[in-house]
């Protein structure tokens, strides 16, 4: 069983897109990578996708994205 960490998590919950889908996510996690400078979030986008591509659909419509970074922010920006 592939588990993924809070950044892998907060990564896939930027990407995944209004309609959450494995291939989609994956494909818009790679095309962005070339527009971040930062060499750690780099290769944890790379990681990320690779842990996506080692899943099957039905397991990453299960994913718990709650919590994520990502949420956390969003929730700071409204206060």
């Amino acid at each position: 069983m592939i588990t993924f960490n809070i950044d892998e998590r907060s990564i896939i919950s930027i990407y995944k897109g209004i309609e959450p889908n494995r291939v989609s996510t994956i494909n818009r996690i790679l095309s962005n990578i070339n527009y971040v400078e930062e060499k750690d979030l780099k290769e944890l986008m790379n990681t990320t996708a690779i842990k996506l591509k080692k899943i099957d659909d039905e397991e990453f419509l299960t994913l718990d994205l709650e919590n994520t970074l990502n949420e956390a922010f969003i929730e700071n920006r409204a206060d």
